[in-house]
């Protein structure tokens, strides 16, 4: 078997790019993701990853959606990070927020990628969900969300994943409050208190997805990327879906699939 370093000589491989500060620890943690589902033999063989985090760029994304008329369309910031990662050299370029994948915000960033001719591929991170829990999971039709209440409301999951034939349950208004303030509760939230998480926020995550699954969900996806940060010692009996792992993994397939290590 060809080794890695003399791959990297007959295959090109290319650089990816992250938009960071939406939340930033999220991007930290797309970033550590991606070095740990690489293989390789030597440090050199990692890839080529550019980190662009700009949090006081970009607007909150669920307040942008709950009251576009106030809040500046965070997709105009987004894009601007895009670009500047594209000039940096980054070929694969992802954005670790469910949140930002809603249409009104995407689709700015798409339209201006698309304008501005950029040359790379955006990867989209929740139609790569979807397409990992089809082929990782072929029996599950009905999965639970926990998500942000601007992700939850938008339905952009319920859409996407309807393409797969899989149902997308997401708790009531008011359970989704408690996801949303275990996300961004300034005294206990995880944008706020990413390191370490408070026993609070894992205690209201692991509530509300527990009760996703006596609905009947059999998978939980961590449909924001500071949940994954917060669920890592919660047990809820079915597959956890970690969009985090999801699109760090969808990166180095698109940008050196030679390089991607089996899931654990």
């Amino acid at each position: 078997m060809e080794c890695m370093s003399t791959m990297k000589s007959s295959v090109k491989r290319k650089a990816i790019g992250i938009v960071g500060g939406v939340g930033p620890y999220a991007g930290l943690d797309l970033n550590q993701k991606i070095y740990a589902s690489t293989r390789v033999r030597r440090e050199q063989d990692h890839l080529e990853v550019y980190l662009l985090s700009c949090p006081s760029l970009i607007e909150d994304r669920t307040e942008y959606l709950l009251h576009p008329d106030t809040v500046e369309n965070p997709g105009y910031a987004i894009f601007a990070v895009v670009k500047k990662l594209s000039l940096l050299g980054a070929e694969v370029v992802g954005i670790p927020c469910n949140t930002s994948h809603c249409p009104p915000i995407l689709d700015i960033v798409e339209r201006g990628i698309a304008a501005s001719a950029l040359p790379i591929t955006f990867v989209h991170m929740i139609r790569e969900t979807s397409r990992f829990v089809h082929a990782n999971h072929p029996d599950i039709k009905r999965v639970g969300l926990l998500a942000t209440v601007g992700t939850c409301r938008s339905g952009v999951y319920a859409k996407v994943f309807e393409e797969s034939g899989i149902e997308v349950l997401v708790p009531p208004p008011d359970r989704q409050k408690r996801v949303h303030a275990a996300i961004y509760d300034a005294s206990y939230g995880i944008k706020c208190h990413p390191n370490p998480i408070t026993r609070q926020a894992i205690a209201a995550l692991s509530e509300v997805g527990t009760e996703l699954v006596k609905s009947g969900a059999e998978a939980v996806i961590m449909g924001c990327t500071e949940i994954p940060l917060a669920m890592r010692p919660v047990n809820l009996g079915v597959p956890k879906i970690d969009t985090t792992l999801v699109l760090a993994r969808a990166l180095i397939e698109y940008a050196a699939p030679e390089a991607l290590a089996p899931l654990p």
